[in-house]
């Protein structure tokens, strides 16, 4: 570590409770992802059986939501289907960039928690990562849109919020 990290930040400047709170916040988020990707990666990818079971389900929904007329949500839900197969068949590869992501985040938060720019920095590219990494397992066309804009949406504002905390980081 530089001499600059093994400082504390300035005694004197207090740490915001805002930035408190994303932090928290960002602590919970990584932190439920996390546990959520090693139950996943240690229960391993959907058999036959079970994959069918959801299918099945996934298929109901889509036939109530054709009789009420809701169309668009039919296309959304068959990319879905794609890309939940998609995802059961690269499982372990999902799984372990989810876990690294996750640290990354938490990382990034811990950084920013004790002060820090460069973990502004790193979370940047953790929120980036977060909906962006369905791509290395994942077709573009088995994405569903909505998935990409909602995971961008919420990255954007939890980057602007960190960012207005920039001051009171070294």
């Amino acid at each position: 570590m530089s001499e600059l990290e093994q400082q504390p930040v300035n005694e004197q400047k207090k740490r915001p409770k805002f930035l408190l709170v994303l932090c928290i916040l960002t602590f919970i988020s990584t932190g439920f992802e996390f546990l959520g990707s090693l139950l996943k990666l240690v229960s391993g990818p959907l058999n036959n059986d079970q994959m069918q079971s959801q299918l099945v389900s996934f298929q109901e929904e889509i036939d109530k939501m054709k009789e009420i007329g809701a169309d668009s949500f039919v296309d959304s839900m068959q990319t879905s289907i794609r890309m939940f197969k998609q995802v059961n068949e690269n499982h372990y590869l999902a799984a372990f960039i989810s876990i690294i992501v996750c640290v990354l985040g938490a990382y990034a938060a811990l950084r920013m928690f004790k002060g820090y720019r460069l973990g502004f920095h790193l979370y940047i590219i953790y929120s980036i990562l977060s909906f962006v990494s369905i791509y290395a397992y994942v077709s573009i066309g088995n994405v569903p849109t909505n998935y990409v804009l909602f995971g961008s949406a919420i990255s954007l504002v939890f980057i602007l919020l960190y960012s207005r905390n920039l001051k009171w980081m070294q």
